[in-house]
């Protein structure tokens, strides 16, 4: 109790106004009694640091696991785990750095401090470790729903999710996790970028629909990989779902948008005025013509004299990011892909230059099709909205559209004379 009433007179005002509820108190007030009644244990440590946790007291519970610390009780695996637990939730990382390495120094760790090791392992960006803990927990089946969204938010964030091969190995050797869809989306973004044929035989066998994933952003991951492997059907059902239960869903309904139009409705798509879109498109489409269906290409279209257009190709495999040089005044950029899945759309439009539209000729056997975009603030994996131009002559050149428009005045006048023509007949 004292250490709750040392808090109170060092807390804030605000701090003051939350108070425990009824049953979180007697928690606390038993569990600080039991430490008066009998030597410390690491047992009552944890209880009475959960108690203050409960009691929203979170500073005073890591207090207390530090206390348990300077007596050595470290050594226990369940002082550890809740002061990691504590030391990630405050954001404390130089002591948390300190405490994993004590955690990595166990030899044979329980199932429940290889847990809060790779959470914290993750959080401080630490990929080979975290990788090992959760390969680990995956292989001595102890994950729950819980963990299966950490473990998939874990590889989501992965700047480099084709190094996870043991967290991969460990899910691949369980039949039990085929179908699954946190495990499923795991494995789909570990081979995306390592083998796209195996990585679209992962994706058949998951179902958004199945399970909740606690977090949207996994759905619509999960979305942007299906669109990748070129499963349109799969891939809408995701981010339609992302879009139902996200309290953004801006985002989501975008990705929709260009799904669809990958599957060959353009419908949907806003329109937005491009005056120079019906050029661009004749010099995509004669470009595409000495491009070979099994081949792709990227570059920029630019004027170098008024009223021309000239096309700059560049090399695909050796530029990873478009570096337009505006001297060249430039119009749009321009990618046209294979028929084959690399590369994806994704990459290319991950490496546009979003300072002028985007036209995209994507090729399939039904038929090629022609996407235009923009650029647009949104999610770090979307930046950029697909759009329907207004193109053509009679559209664009305002002094040929003016003298095919007739004022209101002007065609009252012309019924007129048309009704009196007809009277005299």
């Amino acid at each position: 109790m004292r250490r709750a009433m040392d808090y109170c007179r060092t807390c804030t005002e605000e701090d003051r106004m939350t108070t425990p509820a009824g049953n979180s108190w007697a928690e606390l007030v038993e569990a600080e009694i039991a430490t008066a009644d009998g030597p410390a244990s690491a047992e009552s440590f944890c209880r009475v640091a959960a108690a203050y946790e409960a009691a929203d007291f979170s500073n005073v519970g890591l207090a207390v696991l530090r206390k348990a610390d300077s007596f050595g009780i470290e050594k226990n695996q369940a002082v550890l785990l809740a002061l990691v637990r504590g030391l990630r939730r405050q954001r404390q990382f130089a002591e948390l750095n300190t405490a994993l390495q004590a955690g990595l120094a166990i030899p044979d760790r329980e199932a429940g401090l290889r847990r809060e090791l790779a959470h914290a392992l993750s959080s401080l960006n630490q990929i080979p470790a975290a990788e090992m803990e959760w390969a680990s927990i995956i292989r001595a089946k102890c994950m729950d729903e819980s963990d299966w969204v950490n473990c998939a938010t874990f590889v989501m964030n992965c700047p480099d999710a084709t190094s996870l091969v043991q967290m991969m190995t460990a899910i691949c050797e369980q039949p039990e996790l085929r179908g699954h869809l946190l495990a499923g989306f795991c494995v789909v973004k570990h081979l995306i970028d390592r083998d796209k044929a195996e990585a679209q035989r992962v994706l058949l066998e998951v179902d958004p629909t199945q399970g909740s994933t606690g977090d949207t952003d996994i759905l619509l991951h999960l979305a942007i990989l299906a669109w990748r492997l070129r499963d349109y059907e799969k891939a809408e059902k995701a981010a339609t779902l992302a879009a139902t239960a996200s309290k953004d869903p801006a985002i989501a309904r975008k990705v929709v948008a260009s799904i669809r139009t990958f599957a060959g409705d353009f419908s949907h798509l806003r329109k937005v005025s491009l005056p120079a879109a019906g050029k661009v498109k004749d010099w995509v489409l004669e470009l595409a013509s000495e491009v070979k269906r099994d081949a792709a290409t990227w570059g920029f279209l630019h004027r170098p004299a008024r009223g021309s257009i000239c096309a700059t190709v560049l090399n695909l495999t050796a530029e990873l990011e478009m570096v337009i040089p505006e001297q060249d005044e430039p119009v749009a950029s321009f990618s046209i892909l294979s028929e084959d899945l690399l590369p994806d759309p994704f990459h290319i439009l991950c490496g546009v230059d979003w300072q002028w539209p985007h036209v995209l000729l994507q090729r399939k056997p039904e038929g090629d099709a022609l996407h235009y975009f923009v650029g647009a603030r949104g999610h770090r994996d979307w930046l950029w909205d697909e759009i329907r131009p207004e193109m053509g002559d009679e559209q664009n050149n305002p002094d040929r559209t003016r003298r095919r428009q007739h004022s209101a005045t002007w065609s009252e006048a012309m019924r007129e004379l048309s009704r009196e023509t007809e009277e005299e007949t």
